[in-house]
Order: structure tokens, then sequence, then C-alpha cells
């Protein structure tokens, strides 16, 4: 793995992310919405992962990897905390954000 990898997995352990949410709070940005959908909604690190109706097809991608990796849908865990618990899930949510917002 590389930088990029290890340095976007800490941002999501960490939660300060480059994500309007975080970049609102520290006065960097005007609003903390979304600029991937029109919901209305705080860009934080929940709403990409589980809400933004802009990622429906890589949550779906994403929410298989994970249920690979937790045998059934029931046991994966519904907190970005939660997955970090578990190394094996880094992949995917690289690969998600990767695939979505680009970095983090």
């Amino acid at each position: 793995m590389n930088r990029k990898f290890y340095s976007t997995i800490l941002r999501l352990r960490f939660g300060h992310c480059r994500l309007n949410y975080h970049l609102y709070r520290l006065k960097i940005v005007h609003s903390p919405l979304c600029d991937h959908c029109n919901s209305q909604a705080e860009q934080s690190l929940a709403h990409i992962f589980f809400e933004c109706s802009s990622f429906g097809i890589q949550r779906l991608v994403l929410m298989d990897e994970l249920i690979e990796i937790y045998g059934s849908p029931e046991l994966v865990p519904r907190s970005i905390q939660a997955l970090l618990v578990n190394r094996s899930t880094y992949l995917p949510l690289f690969n998600f954000i990767i695939n979505t917002v680009g970095q983090i």
C-alpha cells in the first residue's frame, strides 16, 4: 500500500477529512452542505458512506465487499468507526473513497 492509502485510512479514523462538514467547522468553506447531491445534507463521512444519493452504485459495490468480509448483511457495522475496527475493511473503504469523492 502507498502513502495515499494510509493517509486516507488515518483521516477516516480521526474524522479529519476534506469534506465540507469538517472544512466548514474550520471556517475554510462557506457551507457544510454536500456538493454531490441536492439533499441539503451536511457533507460528512456518514453522509458520503451511507446516505448520499450520488453514490448509490458505489455503495452497493462496497456493501457486497463488506458482506463478503462479515458473512451476512446483518453483521456489517453501520458506522465508519465500527468498520475501521476490522483491518479487512480498509481496502474496500479506500476504494469507495477513490471511486466517489476521490480523496478525503
